[in-house]
């Protein structure tokens, strides 16, 4: 899509523009989400290697 060179991948896109004169609302969310929700504990894949 972007034509690179072959090895090259991009690390970081920049959007350039203006904003559209019309916008769409904010998402609202139905509940409020606290830092358990978006946390995760678990063990790496290599975590037995090092023990």
């Amino acid at each position: 899509m972007l034509n690179l060179p072959a090895g090259w991948r991009p690390e970081l896109i920049v959007c350039l523009g203006h904003a559209a004169a019309a916008q769409p609302p904010p998402m609202t969310p139905h509940r409020r989400y606290g830092w358990r929700d978006l946390t995760s504990w678990g063990r790496l894949a290599d975590d037995d290697s090092r023990a």
